[in-house]
């Protein structure tokens, strides 16, 4: 399954709306921000060195420390504090969808390493392993 593929269809509207509704983007720089963000959002947590339990209790703090949303939003002309809001309403859309589905294991990786072991049990522990 390719997650970010996956996002992108089923909760791209939603956060779509969201940016352009709420968060002042035009049409445009969501569409232009949507896919390259969450690329990021899901490759930075795949790569690790996150607190998973915060993660999945819904505390995005810091994966969005990690990504540099200036950067992200500076091709579509937002300041980075646009960006950062998008940013964060793609995180949490993001982790609702991975919990709804239990794909955090598969994002992370083989069950075998330590993260797929702990996302594995997460999965457990939201009914979906």
């Amino acid at each position: 399954m390719d997650l970010l593929n996956d996002f992108l269809k089923t909760k791209g509207p939603e956060v779509s709306a969201l940016l352009t509704g709420k968060l002042g983007f035009s049409a445009d720089q969501a569409k232009g921000f949507l896919p390259p963000a969450a690329q990021k959002l899901f490759e930075t947590v795949k790569a690790g060195g996150l607190d998973m339990n915060k993660l999945l209790g819904g505390d995005v703090s810091q994966l969005l420390a990690k990504v540099d949303a200036g950067a992200l939003g500076q091709a579509l002309g937002l300041d980075s504090a646009k960006a950062g809001s998008g940013l964060k309403a793609i995180a949490d859309a993001a982790l609702s969808m991975l919990k709804d589905k239990g794909g955090l294991a598969g994002l992370v990786g083989d069950k075998g390493g330590a993260l797929g072991q702990a996302a594995g049990l997460a999965g457990k522990l939201f009914g979906k392993g």
